[in-house]
């Protein structure tokens, strides 16, 4: 079975890839104050992208408890994890990096004796700003994943 991607060490089968993906970005501004007159803005920096992954975790490609258990670590040891769309060699995208910030695990499937069978996990993640001197994730795309090019908006009203 092919590979839809993976999340630092979290590697996601077609099956098991994501139901949805969601990101959010958006831009912040400072706000002046004026004597008798409206404030003004100034355009201060770019927020950090915001994603959200709903998985549905299947027993046939693995052990699920085990599986959000490795994702649980990931985000309790504070990892910063490289997202890559699609593992194929020459035509996977790095999609950067990102750190875990919330889970919700919903949809419990258990077969008899208790062990879930299936479970769908949605992955709060939020972008991260490298800073100097930090070690990140030890995975490293493979040699033919190519940057995700930025998103271009045309259309009128828009630079």
């Amino acid at each position: 079975m092919s590979d839809w991607g993976a999340l630092g060490d979290h590697v996601f089968k077609i099956r098991q890839g994501p139901n949805s993906e969601n990101l959010k970005m958006g831009v912040d501004y400072a706000q002046h104050a004026r004597i008798g007159r409206k404030p003004t803005q100034q355009a201060t920096a770019q927020r950090l992208q915001e994603m959200e992954l709903s998985v549905l975790f299947h027993a046939t490609n693995g052990p699920v408890s085990a599986t959000i258990e490795a994702l649980r670590k990931s985000m309790d040891e504070y990892e910063i994890l490289d997202l890559i769309h699609g593992e194929q060699p020459g035509t996977g995208f790095f999609a950067g990096q990102w750190v875990i910030t919330d889970m919700q695990v919903e949809n419990f499937e258990r077969v008899p004796g208790g062990a879930v069978y299936s479970a769908e996990v949605k992955i709060q993640l939020k972008e991260w700003a490298k800073r100097e001197g930090l070690e990140v994730s030890k995975r490293r795309p493979p040699p033919a994943v190519k940057p995700k090019p930025k998103a271009e908006i045309k259309g009128e009203g828009y630079k």
